[in-house]
């Protein structure tokens, strides 16, 4: 079969939208002599000039909560390719960084200087405005009733440190997916 020619119907805004999506291309069936048209669908990257391509999707952002600096800086190294991320030191200011972040998750450590991680994540699911934000505790505690608590306070999940950055990233993707 030989394609002969590609043939764009546009005479009303429901074929405009069609042809947008797809492109109709006459051929010839060599054996039997007759014509046939057929559909296929246009690649992704393939637009009419008259169409924009879609916007890339913003980052997600993640607002850390860590108190060791080595440590807020190699999360920041870590996740800064694929993600948006900053990063404070304590639960102080926690609801202000919030409001004006608006992160999309939270990382947080359990032993914090002021209020607790445990705290933090309490506060957070008593507020109507911020109880939907999934929150990642990092922590080096690692016995069974820190788990619990987590639990609890309705953390979303426990990654402990030292963590494997395939084990986190794959974390964070699985509740950013939510």
């Amino acid at each position: 079969m030989a394609l002969r020619n590609i043939i764009f119907h546009g005479i009303n805004e429901k074929q405009s939208l069609i042809q947008t999506f797809c492109t109709n291309a006459w051929t010839r069936n060599e054996e039997g002599g007759g014509d046939s048209m057929m559909t296929r669908s246009r690649q992704a990257t393939e637009y009419p000039e008259s169409v924009s391509a879609p916007p890339e999707p913003a980052p997600a952002r993640i607002l850390v909560i860590e108190d060791s600096p080595d440590l807020r800086k190699a999360l920041q190294l870590l996740l800064g390719p694929k993600y948006e991320t900053i990063s404070i030191a304590s639960g102080e200011g926690f609801f202000e960084e919030i409001d004006s972040y608006r992160p999309n998750l939270i990382i947080m450590d359990v032993v914090l200087p002021g209020k607790d991680g445990f705290q933090l994540c309490e506060m957070l699911r008593a507020s109507p405005r911020h109880r939907h934000l999934p929150v990642l505790f990092l922590t080096a505690k690692k016995d069974t009733n820190s788990y619990i608590r987590c639990l609890n306070v309705y953390g979303d999940a426990y990654v402990n440190k030292p963590f494997a950055p395939k084990e986190l990233i794959g974390t964070i993707e699985r509740l950013l997916r939510r």
